[in-house]
C-alpha cells in the first residue's frame, strides 16, 4: 500500500489524540508489538509526538520473550492488534492499547507538540543477542538524525524512488527505510 504524507499525517494525529487520554506522556517506554505496516510508522510518530520512548518489539516472539523484554524495559504501555496480544500473557498492570480498534480515519483538529528533543531518548532498540543475551539499546532523536544523515550522505537518493522495506520495523536497518 501507499499512502500520502498528508494521510499518514492525519492518521498520526488521529492516534497522538487517542493516546494522550490513554495516559502516555513524556519519557514513558511504549513497547510496539505490531507487524511492518502502516500501524507500526503511525504509532512510532504518535508515540513520540506524546513525548514517549518507543519499544519496538519483535511480534514473532514466543509470549515469555515478549513478556520478559517489556518488564525488563518498565514499558506501561503496550501498542498492539487484536491478533498479536494474543502473545501478551501474564502481563498484569499494563495498558494494552488495540490499534485496530482505534479509529484512525477520523479528522481531528491538529495539536502541537515539541518532543522531538535531540539528547532525548527516543527508542530503545533490542539487540539479535548473537553475541550472548539481547541488550536494550537506547537512541536519541540525535542518534537517528545522525544515522539518517550519514546515510544520505554516502548514497545518491533521487526524489520519488521507492523502496522495498524488507527489514523489520523492530530491527534498526527496517526503522531506518521510515526514518529516511
Amino acid at each position: 500500500s501507499s499512502y500520502s504524507y498528508s494521510v499518514l499525517f492525519d492518521k498520526v494525529l488521529s492516534l497522538t489524540n487517542h493516546l494522550i487520554p490513554s495516559g502516555i506522556k513524556g519519557n514513558n517506554n511504549v513497547a510496539l508489538v505490531l507487524n511492518n505496516d502502516i500501524d507500526f510508522i503511525v504509532s512510532l510518530f504518535s508515540v513520540w509526538n506524546c513525548g514517549g520512548i518507543v519499544v519496538p518489539l519483535n511480534p514473532n516472539n514466543n509470549a515469555n520473550e515478549l513478556k520478559e523484554q517489556i518488564e525488563f524495559v518498565d514499558s506501561k504501555y503496550i501498542i498492539t492488534t487484536r491478533l498479536l496480544s494474543e502473545s501478551l500473557v501474564n502481563l498484569s498492570g499494563h495498558k494494552i492499547i488495540l490499534i485496530d480498534e482505534i479509529d484512525l480515519e477520523s479528522k481531528v483538529e491538529d495539536i502541537t507538540l515539541n518532543n522531538f528533543i535531540p539528547g532525548f531518548p527516543s527508542i530503545i532498540m533490542f539487540t539479535s543477542g548473537s553475541s550472548g543475551l539481547k541488550k536494550a539499546a537506547v537512541l536519541t532523536f540525535k542518534n537517528l538524525y545522525a544515522s539518517s544523515k550519514n546515510i544520505d550522505d554516502v548514497f545518491d537518493f533521487k526524489s520519488g524512488e521507492k523502496w522495498l522495506a524488507s527489514l523489520p520495523f523492530y530491527h534498526i536497518g527496517g526503522l531506518q527505510f521510515i526514518l529516511r
